[in-house]
C-alpha cells in the first residue's frame, strides 16, 4: 500500500517532488 501511495504522490506531484529534492540538494550543498 505504501509503495502504491507513494507512486500516485510521483505521478499526481512531480512537481512538488522536485522541488523537494532541489531544496534538499540546496541544504546539503550549504
Amino acid at each position: 500500500m505504501f509503495a502504491r501511495l507513494y507512486q500516485n504522490t510521483v505521478i499526481e506531484k512531480p512537481r512538488t517532488i522536485l522541488a523537494l529534492l532541489i531544496l534538499c540538494l540546496l541544504f546539503f550543498g550549504y
